[in-house]
């Protein structure tokens, strides 16, 4: 199966998800899968990556150019479908970050099924600063909504996520 996994970040920037998503490929890799990475050119300051195509450890990346309106903001400047086609399914690692809606637009239009694993819903109105409990709220409301008409199968992080995604939001 060729398998696209798609992270707003990943190697060289070291963090939970971009570790889980490095690890997932290399496992699928070896049990026979052709596994690629799609991310962003950033990293958790404000430098770029001037790299648009790699190999990390026989895992081809391919990095679209992106501003970082905050962390957890960054927009894509350009992701055309033409990323997504010839793949057999789409993974996106995480749903609260316009890159990953883009990502799951393109994809559908490419025709390519998508799995989006949904990490810390309302996770958002727990931060500590007001203005991202509210303005991140109703970005991660109209989140939610998007990616269950785009998806094809929802990964939920725990019972209560679960029952989140298969309720109204």
């Amino acid at each position: 199966m060729k398998i696209l996994q798609v992270s707003t970040y990943f190697q060289p920037v070291i963090g939970g998800l971009e570790t889980v998503v490095y690890n997932l490929s290399k496992a699928l890799q070896d049990r026979g899968h052709e596994v690629h990475v799609l991310t962003s050119n950033l990293t958790l300051t404000q430098e770029k990556i001037d790299v648009e195509r790699e190999t990390i450890d026989d895992l081809p990346v391919t990095r679209t150019p992106c501003t970082k309106l905050r962390y957890g903001l960054e927009y894509p400047n350009s992701m055309d479908r033409s990323a997504f086609e010839g793949f057999d399914v789409v993974h996106l690692h995480a749903h609260l970050s316009p890159f990953y809606l883009i990502a799951a637009r393109r994809a559908k239009e490419a025709g390519i099924p998508v799995l989006t694993h949904f990490m810390a819903i309302d996770g958002v109105k727990t931060h500590r600063n007001p203005g991202v409990r509210v303005f991140g709220s109703m970005f991660e409301g109209y989140s939610m909504k998007t990616h269950r008409n785009l998806i094809d199968v929802a990964l939920a992080k725990s019972r209560g996520d679960y029952e989140k995604l298969t309720g109204p939001y």
